[in-house]
């Protein structure tokens, strides 16, 4: 209530009083005269909720508001189970013990289930009804009628008018019901547009990148159509540049048919200078300097030197990438190395130049076109090494061709969170390319990533699933009888089945030494919840294993474990911890993991 209290003839002061009483809280929630649809099933759409240990929800406010809301929620739930003719009435509030309150929803009539009849298209001329009926299949004559995936589908024609460029275009639904046959007729009436064009491109955000360098990652052009298949495209090419944090692309209709395209970018830091020490049982401690710097003076070219220096190693790293090598979607990549090595049975001593030419010839396929030659060492062998080192005692040259093709629609290379990723390699070392080794390798690997939230379901997923196959093969021809022990698969470590160390999955020596194979077989299973744009935690299970001649399906390693992807401007930095789920007697239960890069 209030109360006015007048202070002069022109002027009145207005107290409002407000009781507050208790606050209310939903205990209990009942559902009654629901048959087709479970309680739990009801309670998960509603918007009121229970107060629930379990959930930790140690309180849950009662408002009228979501009361009201939680019938329509209802309704919806059971449409999108065919029943159209539901009647739900109206929420029973009853007071119980202190501020505790009890919520009755009570299903008046639950009617039969509808199924799809005619499904019709209007208004189409650039597809046929068949094509448009094939987009889902899940909305079919006699199948039990659903709005949501009427909805859905709506939207997938939509999307496939605009994948040509009619983005202008709009499917409508409309539902006609037939109560005395139970089924509904959906006629969807489709207004196809005129075909968008791109007036301007317009860059923003961009303070050490070229304008220029941004524009030849666009997959649209000014005068040319616009289409979402190559929206999605440019910003998939920008994200992988590695060179922005957040990139946004997005059309607006100026004038008729005509749009222009605005893309704003938020350039991250691309240069890292660091100084650290690390410990290993082969390298012991080892001192590590590195320089690295991407997107040089903003035209996409990236460096970096590296040293790492201790008791037992000597590396050193020099490594330049030019993209858009000779005005062209190429990239030209130059590496110099030389890499002193001491291990428990011998030392090595390599020395090498390498360079590759990728270049995206389609849409999102590449291929590339690499060649190597290296100069390796092997020294001080021990009496007790095995055979395999003593065979490779001296020195040789390796002249190795490398060749690739790849396909990836990842939205993001390095914290993916849709899309897959392809790539075949093929590797060949003979004498003709300079080298004294003969030998050659194939490679194959698939990843595929989806996020949970795009399941349909009502409640949130906020994590990121993803699945690693790679398979590899490997042969020695000619002169050489066995596989150079450096060109070997070692399975076990960061990058293949975590939990092991390096090469502790495949085959060992008389001593317990991983000799290396020449099969390789690997899964990785991930599932990802980001913290932040930049951190990732992860939970994993690994499975693989490692052989010479034959895959063995019975002998494959496996290890489960948890982790985090920290983004920085060279990439992400890899923190995983790994157990072994079927340790073998000598064997450590767990592994820590630590490295940098992309991990699949």
């Amino acid at each position: 209530f209030y109360t006015i209290d007048r202070t002069s003839p022109t002027k009145a002061v207005a107290t409002f009083v407000i009781e507050e009483g208790h606050k209310a809280n939903v205990c209990s929630i009942e559902i009654r005269g629901n048959r087709a649809i479970s309680s739990g099933d009801i309670k998960d759409v509603l918007e009121t909720k229970e107060k629930s240990i379990l959930h930790l929800r140690f309180t849950a406010p009662l408002s009228a508001d979501n009361l009201e809301e939680d019938v329509e929620r209802i309704k919806e739930l059971y449409h999108s189970r065919g029943y159209l003719d539901v009647e739900v009435g109206k929420p029973e509030v009853v007071k119980e013990k202190g501020d505790c309150y009890k919520v009755i929803y009570t299903i008046e009539r639950e009617g039969e289930p509808y199924r799809f009849g005619r499904i019709v298209f209007k208004g189409n001329t650039l597809f046929s009804s068949r094509e448009l009926l094939k987009l889902f299949k899940k909305v079919r004559p006699g199948k039990t009628f659903n709005q949501a995936l009427v909805k859905k589908l709506s939207n997938r024609i939509v999307k496939k008018y605009g994948e040509l460029g009619y983005i202008f275009a709009v499917a409508v639904p409309e539902v006609k019901v037939h109560p005395e046959s139970h089924t509904a007729d959906v006629i969807f009436h489709i207004h196809e547009g005129d075909r968008a064009y791109v007036r301007w491109i317009n860059i923003t955000g961009n303070v050490a990148t070229r304008d220029r360098t941004i524009r030849r990652e666009l997959d649209l052009y000014e005068t040319g159509v616009f289409n979402t298949v190559r929206l999605e495209r440019s910003i998939r090419r920008l994200f992988n540049t590695g060179y922005f944090e957040n990139v946004s692309v997005k059309p607006r209709v100026v004038e008729g048919n005509k749009v222009d395209v605005d893309v704003n970018v938020e350039e991250r830091l691309t240069g890292m200078f660091s100084v650290g020490a690390g410990y290993s049982s082969v390298s012991k401690l080892v001192a590590m300097v590195s320089l690295s710097k991407g997107n040089l003076f903003g035209t996409g070219d990236s460096g970096s030197i590296s040293l790492q220096a201790g008791a037992r190693v000597f590396y050193f790293d020099l490594n330049y990438k030019h993209r858009w090598w000779l005005d062209k979607p190429q990239t030209l990549s130059l590496g110099l190395y030389n890499r002193y090595t001491e291990y428990f049975t011998y030392t090595s001593r390599r020395t090498g130049f390498s360079s590759m030419v990728s270049r995206r010839i389609w849409e999102d396929w590449k291929v590339g076109l690499g060649y190597l030659i290296e100069r390796d060492k092997i020294t001080d062998i021990d009496e007790d090494a095995p055979d395999i080192v003593k065979d490779e005692e001296g020195v040789t040259k390796v002249g190795m061709l490398t060749t690739y093709v790849s396909r990836d629609l990842r939205d993001n290379r390095f914290l993916p969170h849709k899309g897959n990723y392809f790539r075949v390699t093929t590797q060949l070392a003979s004498d003709f390319l300079g080298g004294d080794e003969e030998f050659y390798k194939l490679i194959g690997e698939y990843a595929y990533y989806f996020n949970l939230n795009d399941l349909p379901v009502s409640f949130e997923l906020p994590f990121v699933a993803s699945f690693h196959a790679k398979v590899g093969y490997a042969s020695a021809f000619g002169g050489t009888e066995k596989l150079p022990i450096d060109y070997r698969f070692y399975v076990g470590g960061d990058t293949t089945v975590r939990g092991f160390q390096w090469g502790e999955a495949g085959p060992k020596d008389e001593n317990g030494d991983p000799e290396g194979a020449n099969r390789e077989l690997i899964f990785n299973f991930e599932v990802g919840y980001d913290v932040t744009k930049m951190l990732r935690l992860i939970a994993f299970v690994d499975v693989g294993g490692g052989w010479w001649d034959k895959y063995d399906f019975g002998d494959m390693r496996k290890s489960a474990g948890i982790g985090l992807r920290v983004l920085t401007p060279m990439g992400p930095i890899r923190l995983d911890l790994g157990w072994k789920l079927d340790r073998r007697t000598g064997e450590s239960s767990s592994e820590w993991h630590f490295g940098m890069g992309t991990y699949f």
